[in-house]
């Protein structure tokens, strides 16, 4: 049986800016029990484009910005991974203090009136964020998921696709131990060569 991690659904814009870590707090309503006590890996899927051309065209200028564009940032992908180090509920205080980590505005009465909010708004710090070397397509979420809904993969492609994430995933760590190794070993060697005459 494969461990599997959550998924973390994100508008694609949202996704850039939290891999790119230009944001580190992932604002969301009412989170699964299992969200609000885990801690750990959480791999980051990219939603659809809007279907609004203008909105598509800001979202498109958005990735372009970040030097990507719907070929090399596909919507409905696994993008990359972070690991969730906190979760909390919010108050007024805290969401104002926050602002720059999450990028919601200063005010949280404002953001729930803003986005019709009926609930609870937490936050998620997310920590050791990275983008996939190569993202992993065709992951269509759940039915009805929208933009900062976690999930648990449940068919086979997107145990699939978690899959291949996670390996990348483990791949990439087992290559900077090897080279943070190897580093060690090369500097203890030239620390210990005799000097030249």
């Amino acid at each position: 049986m494969t461990m599997t991690y959550p998924v973390l659904s994100l508008t694609p814009e949202e996704a850039v800016s939290f891999l790119a870590q230009l944001y580190s707090t992932v604002v969301v309503v009412d989170p699964p029990q299992f969200v609000r006590r885990y801690r750990g890996r959480v791999l980051i899927h990219a939603l659809p484009f809007p279907d609004h051309p203008h909105l598509q065209q800001l979202c498109l200028e958005f990735l372009a910005a970040y030097g990507f564009d719907p070929a090399t940032f596909p919507s409905l992908a696994i993008q990359g991974l972070a690991t969730i180090v906190d979760v909390y509920p919010y108050d007024p205080d805290r969401f104002c203090a926050e602002e720059a980590e999450h990028g919601c505005g200063e005010s949280l009465y404002a953001y729930q009136l803003d986005y019709a909010v009926e609930g609870e708004v937490w936050g998620v710090r997310l920590e050791h964020t990275y983008f996939l070397d190569a993202p992993v397509t065709d992951i269509l979420p759940p039915p009805g998921t929208e933009h900062g809904d976690f999930w648990l993969p449940q068919t086979t492609s997107q145990l699939r696709g978690v899959e291949q994430a996670l390996l990348e995933d483990a791949m990439r760590c087992l290559t900077a131990r090897y080279n943070d190794y190897g580093m060690g070993l090369w500097l203890r060697w030239i620390e210990q060569a005799p000097p030249k005459r």
